[in-house]
């Protein structure tokens, strides 16, 4: 969908901005998937570890996950969403992230 508004709309691509945010939850979270997910056609399915880590919020006490978006520079329209561990390092995952990210667009074909 946001590859159509792309076109349809002529969304600058040529600057990409991305960023994390993380989002403090309170209680039990499971870890490990049941066999419903995967007979439910979910092969690929890798869930999100629900976990402590570098809190921005000052909340270390709490559990997170984080959210990684990748930006227009113009305006800000969203293109590409990512749900990933609470412990994720930006350091570390923003060039994979990117490569995710180039993988599914082809932007030079816009």
């Amino acid at each position: 969908m946001a590859l159509q508004a792309v076109q349809r709309f002529g969304v600058d691509t040529t600057q990409l901005h991305l960023d994390s945010s993380s989002f403090s939850v309170d209680g039990s979270y499971l870890a490990a998937t049941t066999s419903a997910d995967t007979d439910a056609g979910m092969d690929d399915f890798q869930p999100i570890t629900i976990c402590r880590g570098y809190s921005r919020d000052q909340r270390p006490d709490l559990k997170q996950y984080m959210a990684n978006l990748v930006c227009s520079r113009d305006g800000g329209v969203p293109l590409w969403l990512q749900v990933a561990n609470g412990n994720q390092s930006d350091s570390q995952a923003f060039a994979g992230i990117m490569g995710e990210f180039a993988a599914q667009w082809q932007l030079d074909s816009l």
